[in-house]
């Protein structure tokens, strides 16, 4: 995935000697990976502008963006939450170790990515269960929720990088439209689950708002299974990781009605 970048705001090592003649500009913005984009005034970069005039409207711009009222403050590391997933093992694959080995890695393994991909989107703490989340209904301007959302992110300073969404509303756009492709084109990396009801959709900055912690520890070992587990008894391997998805920038984050 490779976001579409801004560039609004220079990597720190570059701000203090942003050079004033437009083709360095030019060249320096190539350099820190910017294709070919307006130039800004001096003031995006943190230099001084021309006159007093200047500076004024610079901060009185930036006083107006709606990230201004943001609040910085240090949280604790979340607890952790476990992900789980079983497979029952077929009793002829005990005497076949290779068969065994290639069980579990195209059996339980692909679960437990399946139960992962459920704790981050709708369990406990799953972006559909974080209430700093807002919900967009109105399609505003643009005719869809989806690009309504892409906007608020953006005017928020962020990139609309990604989105979830369920496949059958995917394909309805793809038999309906171009919105997908549009999307995709521009740097919206989609991701197709049906673990997002139809109808509604995740958008948000997802390269700069989201962050996994992960235990960095996983176990597989024979246990007994919750209660109906299974549609029969059988000797049952389990997989387990801790983890949890936060946002830092929950206003960067969208849950929207298609």
């Amino acid at each position: 995935m490779r976001p579409v970048r801004s560039a609004l705001f220079l990597p720190c090592a570059h701000r203090a000697a942003f050079p004033d003649d437009a083709g360095a500009q030019r060249r320096l913005l190539a350099r820190c990976g910017f294709p070919e984009l307006p130039l800004l005034a001096a003031f995006c970069c943190g230099q001084p502008a021309a006159t007093a005039g200047d500076r004024d409207g610079a901060t009185g711009m930036v006083a107006s963006w709606r990230e201004a009222a943001s609040r910085f403050h240090k949280s604790p590391i979340p607890e952790l939450y476990p992900t789980t997933a079983w497979v029952q093992v077929p009793p002829e694959l005990w005497d076949d170790p290779e068969t065994l080995e290639s069980f579990i890695n195209y059996r339980l393994i692909i679960r437990l990515a399946t139960a992962e991909n459920h704790t981050i989107i709708r369990g406990a703490g799953g972006l559909l269960n974080m209430p700093d989340i807002a919900r967009i209904t109105d399609k505003g301007p643009f005719g869809s929720t989806i690009l309504s959302a892409c906007n608020e992110v953006e005017q928020m300073g962020g990139t609309a990088d990604g989105m979830i969404i369920n496949p059958v509303d995917y394909y309805t756009y793809m038999g309906h439209g171009r919105l997908m492709d549009d999307l995709e084109q521009h740097g919206v990396f989609v991701v197709r689950t049906r673990l997002v009801e139809p109808g509604t959709a995740i958008v948000g900055d997802f390269g700069h708002g989201a962050l996994l912690f992960d235990a960095g520890r996983s176990v597989i070992r024979f246990a007994e299974p919750p209660p109906r587990t299974f549609a029969e008894p059988g000797i049952a391997l389990m997989a387990e990781i801790y983890e949890r998805v936060a946002i830092n920038l929950p206003t960067n984050f969208f849950v929207v009605t298609l």
